[in-house]
């Protein structure tokens, strides 16, 4: 069982999500149940479930600390959550300084009117004319403190 563990998570690394969401998708056709995989498909091709995979991937690697040495499990949760947090609050310290440079404000349409925009082919929200560059910048800028807020925390574990 430990075995196929480690080569779940080999394959993951080695061939993506894409691969093993496609080997998964392949056992399922192969059954009986063409329905369940005509919408498990959507549900997993879809942006907002990507995030599923991270969170399937975070306790399977909890699940592995916990097998190995159990009394470190909460030294690794806390120190897993501290450092997003320190990101976090390194974002909102930003937008909060300056306003301005949230990269919202720089759309061509409101993004909360329809927050499940799935564009084929092209982009969910597109940037106002003239300013794209604005944009990038203010992207960039709160990945900036996005990260050095993850820094912080991280450097000061």
């Amino acid at each position: 069982m430990f075995k196929n563990a480690l080569n779940f998570f080999r394959d993951l690394v080695a061939q993506g999500i894409g691969r093993i969401r496609d080997k998964a998708l392949g056992i399922v056709q192969g059954s009986l149940l063409p329905l369940v995989t005509k919408s498990l498909d959507g549900l997993l091709s879809t942006t907002r479930f990507q995030i599923v995979y991270c969170l399937i991937a975070i306790v399977a690697l909890c699940g592995v600390v916990w097998l190995y040495s159990p009394q470190q499990l909460p030294v690794v949760l806390y120190k897993l959550l501290l450092a997003p947090l320190g990101g976090v609050v390194g974002g909102c310290v930003w937008l909060a300084l300056v306003p301005i440079a949230n990269p919202s404000r720089y759309l061509a349409t409101d993004w909360r009117e329809d927050p499940d925009a799935d564009v084929k082919g092209g982009a969910d929200f597109e940037i106002a004319d003239g300013y794209e560059r604005i944009f990038s910048v203010c992207v960039v800028c709160l990945a900036l403190a996005f990260t050095i807020g993850m820094l912080a925390v991280g450097l000061g574990l």
